[in-house]
């Protein structure tokens, strides 16, 4: 709907005792054809319809609000979701790229194949994982896929070295022996007699990665590298930081995210202590 003369206050009640103070600020233009504006009687008429208010404060939501007025227990759901969905899958992918590479040198141990990888593998060590984030977000952009494409490129040569070692002991076994003699190629004998007795490493390295790559993205976000829309604690722990949280004390804003991450890295952490008990008898009781 249309109202008269703009006025630069309106004042709303809310409800009893409570009232919201709306400014409007803005550039005086005669357009008849305009959608927003127009002239009438040499007076200008704005449309307000929709109206969109933002209602800033703690005393909204579970956890109140943040400066921008957004709700934090929202945030933290969504936040808690990107951690746990993509912490799982960039761990999973980085172990499955370190169980490609140290399978393959590790089965072909001494040859070109196995030299070549671990060359690379040495190579990759030396490249420098945050700038190299900052680097990409700037040139392609920053966003999680991005961020996290350079996560799985640069992590996953400790798990390749450790399978190496476990493919060369094993590669000697009987049952690979067997294999061998009833002409079982090598693929066949990596992926159906060698890879499943690394099951409970590749486990174990997946649980144990989550915190870690929860923790890397959070740390980029707080430097300002990150992705400005998706919804992480990181994004939650930036804002909170530049936009004066621990200057106004506001607990129910600094506190969401951080118990978050401390409580999934815990959580985490403890199911990987328990597993490796149930596949190391070594550590049974």
């Amino acid at each position: 709907e249309e109202f008269g003369k703009v006025n630069a206050a309106r004042e709303l009640l809310l409800e009893k005792g409570t009232r919201l103070y709306i400014a409007v600020n803005i550039t005086y233009y005669c357009n008849p054809a305009d959608f927003m504006m127009s002239c009438r009687d040499g007076s200008l008429v704005v449309s307000y319809a929709p109206v969109r208010v933002f209602i800033k404060g703690d005393a909204f939501g579970v956890l109140g609000t943040t400066a921008y007025g957004n709700c934090v227990w929202t945030q933290w759901l969504y936040g808690a979701r990107t951690a746990i969905v993509l912490g799982l899958g960039v761990a999973a992918v980085t172990t499955l790229v370190a169980l490609i590479v140290g399978l393959a040198a590790g089965y072909r141990a001494g040859s070109t194949t196995d030299m070549s990888l671990t060359f690379l593998t040495d190579v990759m060590y030396f490249i420098p994982l945050i700038p190299m984030v900052m680097v990409v977000g700037l040139v392609f952009g920053r966003t999680l896929f991005n961020i996290y494409a350079v996560i799985i490129a640069l992590s996953w040569q400790g798990g390749a070295r450790i399978i190496r070692q476990w493919t060369i002991t094993l590669r000697s076994s009987l049952y690979v022996e067997a294999a061998k003699a009833l002409g079982a190629s090598e693929w066949r004998i990596m992926m159906k007699h060698i890879a499943p007795q690394l099951v409970p490493y590749l486990v174990y390295r997946i649980v144990m990665m989550v915190p870690g790559m929860v923790f890397l993205e959070a740390g980029i976000q707080l430097l300002g590298f990150g992705d400005p829309e998706a919804s992480t604690w990181g994004r939650m722990i930036n804002e909170m930081f530049y936009q004066g949280a621990f200057i106004m004390n506001a607990w129910w804003w600094i506190i969401p995210p951080i118990a978050g991450l401390v409580m999934l890295a815990a959580g985490f952490i403890l199911f990987g202590m328990a597993l490796d008990e149930i596949v190391n008898p070594r550590l049974r009781r």
